[in-house]
């Protein structure tokens, strides 16, 4: 829970103690003047709250109690002088009442403790981070994913790269969180409301701030790919802490196969499960190669544009190193980006968490890659089929590095651990937890970024809880 939140929670279930029907109670008139003044911090604690903080569901009964305590002091005001007797909290239905709102209390409390809004740490590195979203259109594709004849592919892109501006409007996870956060929900078999509160997530980067001008080289560039019902900041802590070294990454929201695809003029596009249905296997086999070569397609659109300086955002080719561009990706992401690589002719090297290499064309997982390969996997998508076709991409591959993280799984590279303390007990992490993997997952990206795109000298980095293979 926030500050604000505990003072409004604190201080209703104070006024409740004092005032209630027990024999522990404060007597006399100090009872009345400790409830006036507990009382008084639950409201400070809720205009502060509500101004600062911003509402949420989960405390939706502290809402209530605390403006019917209100209410009923300015009925009866909490005074020095002993109250009328219609004032006191007595009697057996008094207790019951009284019993079943201090549950209810703390029941919202603790909801609001395993569902909180999520504080994240500010990106480490040198640069302040901004970023800006805008649109693609690639008019040479037909958009497959509706019934339209005449509808073309249009992607939204969100850009982080680092700034020489150190304060301003943070950017939220999203501009339209309801769409993204109701999708979520629905994607975690939640109720649409559940993780509203989401929209209360404010970033590290700064909105729309300018990109900084390069002291020496070029900014490198790197392009990011999420999976099949990811979306573009999925792995936010990543893609800021790139910013913050040097780096300017773009990311894609897939559009109709992302979570939510949200573009720069407000309307979202939620996720077509139908772009990946299920079954029969066949269908499923063929959709998912359409899957993964329009993800693929959709990165390279995204660096033909770079490299002609076509970017509709003051992010000019000439601040930017666009002779050699690292791909990173994660699961369907990451087996587009191996896709885009072996298409591209500026492609430097490839990163993949948990890549999906099954969708992709055999003759691509035969040649490999000619630039550097790197893996992390988790122990969940290992000993798959999928893992078969990856080992062989690897082993044809003139340069690379196969990887795995014991005790981990899928959902790890990504923010969901943050939605809650209890993420490990309820299944949406495993014994890891999210946090340490995406912490290994981004010292190996800067690692392996700063050997390949800057030249350094340094030796391939290890951890503890890495294995090689």
């Amino acid at each position: 829970m926030r500050l604000f939140e505990w003072l409004l929670m604190g201080g209703t279930l104070s006024t409740l103690a004092v005032l209630g029907p027990w024999r522990w109670q404060v007597r006399g008139r100090w009872r009345w003047r400790i409830a006036a003044a507990t009382l008084g911090i639950g409201v400070v604690g809720l205009l502060l709250h509500v101004f600062v903080e911003g509402t949420r569901w989960q405390l939706s009964i502290g809402y209530v109690t605390l403006a019917l305590l209100v209410l009923a002091a300015l009925r009866h005001p909490l005074r020095s002088s002993p109250p009328p007797p219609e004032a006191s909290l007595s009697g057996p239905v008094a207790r019951s009442l009284t019993g079943v709102t201090v549950f209810a209390l703390v029941m919202s409390a603790v909801t609001a403790w395993a569902l909180p809004v999520p504080a994240l740490d500010p990106p480490i590195g040198p640069h302040s981070v901004g970023t800006r979203t805008f649109s693609l259109t690639d008019t040479s594709r037909t958009e497959i994913w509706t019934d339209e004849p005449d509808d073309v592919r249009e992607i939204p892109v969100q850009a982080w790269y680092p700034t020489s501006v150190a304060t301003g409007q943070r950017a939220p996870l999203s501009t339209r969180p309801d769409v993204l956060s109701a999708t979520a929900a629905e994607w975690l078999g939640l109720p649409s409301f559940m993780l509203s509160h989401l929209d209360l997530i404010e970033t590290s980067a700064i909105l729309n701030a300018p990109l900084a001008t390069p002291t020496a080289e070029p900014w490198p560039v790197v392009i990011y790919s999420h999976g099949w019902g990811g979306f573009r900041s999925q792995h936010l802590s990543l893609l800021e802490r790139l910013a913050a070294n040097g780096y300017v990454v773009l990311a894609i929201d897939h559009t109709y196969a992302a979570l939510a695809s949200v573009f720069p003029d407000g309307h979202a596009v939620p996720i077509d499960r139908d772009t990946l249905p299920p079954e029969p296997e066949d269908i499923y086999a063929q959709a998912a190669q359409v899957l993964v070569d329009t993800f693929a397609r959709d990165i390279a659109f995204l660096d033909e544009q770079i490299r002609a300086d076509q970017l509709p955002v003051p992010i000019p080719a000439t601040d930017l190193d666009t002779e050699g561009i690292a791909l990173v990706g994660h699961s369907a992401g990451g087996g587009a980006a191996m896709l885009a690589c072996s298409r591209i002719e500026n492609c430097a090297t490839v990163i993949g968490f948990d890549p999906w290499v099954d969708p992709l064309p055999d003759d691509v997982i035969s040649a490999g890659l000619t630039v550097p390969l790197v893996t992390l996997r988790t122990s969940a998508w290992m000993d798959e089929p999928n893992d078969d076709n990856l080992r062989r991409i690897h082993a044809s591959s003139t340069s690379q590095r196969l990887l795995h993280i014991a005790d981990s799984i899928h959902r790890d590279f990504t923010m969901v651990s943050d939605l809650t303390p209890l993420a490990e007990q309820v299944g949406l992490t495993d014994a890891t937890g999210g946090e340490r993997v995406r912490q290994v997952a981004e010292e190996l990206t800067l690692d392996t970024l700063g050997r390949v795109l800057r030249g350094a000298e340094s030796p391939e980095r290890t951890w503890p809880e890495v294995e090689e293979g």
